[in-house]
């Protein structure tokens, strides 16, 4: 993560671009799909965000009920580490370019991994996938998400090393050893053919959809349901267990 480190990606900068302050209700929807694909015959125990940033989701869980000292995370940006230990979450942080997650086998009932996977290079991103399996309890849930190689908007984003193709990295887990691989359907838009410039990109994230944007939108979703092509796919993205 030393390249992502130089460009100062996770900064109070880079969070103030992106539209100042999140919070918790932001990701409701991500823990709306922990409850949905989580079967676990145990209940949910610790957790594990990689690359938890400002701890935004942290807070989701913790709205929730989940206690601050079962909420753990990785995050290697100095201020984004500085407020997530503030708010007395279990954080680590270290180089996923090189290190190891921290923590013993069979340790977490959910692990996941949000818009991270493409800040490291493909190597460590076989590494990654390979920690997070061996840290997963039996039957415990993965979510992961990251721009699908076929988003230029992604792909061409100075801070990416390596987007995966959709099916690339479905192929990685399911020879690691995740079962039950669900593909979390999210379908190309038009500005994610598009080059990346950052002018552009901070106002798309601020402007709602017209009715012609959400109609080629569920156009696409469309024609993916039918033909299950992985370039139609904005995003990488899955549910697996362990």
């Amino acid at each position: 993560m030393a390249e992502m480190r130089e460009k100062g990606y996770n900064t109070k900068e880079d969070w103030d671009k992106e539209g100042g302050v999140r919070s918790w209700q932001d990701y409701k929807w991500l823990y709306a799909n922990l409850v949905k694909h989580y079967t676990a015959s145990e209940p949910l125990d610790k957790m594990l965000d990689i690359g938890c940033g400002r701890a935004d989701f942290m807070d989701t869980c913790q709205h929730f009920g989940l206690p601050p000292s079962r909420i753990y995370g990785i995050e290697g940006e100095p201020d984004s580490y500085a407020v997530c230990t503030a708010k007395g979450y279990q954080i680590s942080s270290i180089d996923l370019d090189t290190d190891k997650l921290p923590y013993p086998d069979n340790y977490f009932s959910f692990v996941v991994c949000s818009q991270l996977i493409e800040h490291i290079k493909y190597e460590a991103g076989v590494a990654l996938m390979k920690e997070i399996f061996r840290v997963l309890k039996k039957d415990g849930l993965l979510l992961i998400y990251s721009p699908s190689y076929f988003n230029k908007t992604g792909r061409t984003m100075p801070f990416h090393l390596y987007c995966w193709k959709p099916y690339e990295l479905r192929d990685l887990m399911q020879e690691i050893g995740y079962k039950r691989i669900a593909t979390k359907i999210a379908a190309l838009q038009w500005y994610d053919l598009k080059t990346y410039k950052e002018s552009w990109h901070q106002k798309k994230y601020k402007k709602k959809p017209n009715l012609l944007e959400l109609f080629l939108k569920y156009a696409v979703y469309g024609l993916f349901l039918v033909t299950k092509n992985q370039r139609l796919l904005s995003q990488t993205a899955f549910a697996a267990y362990k």
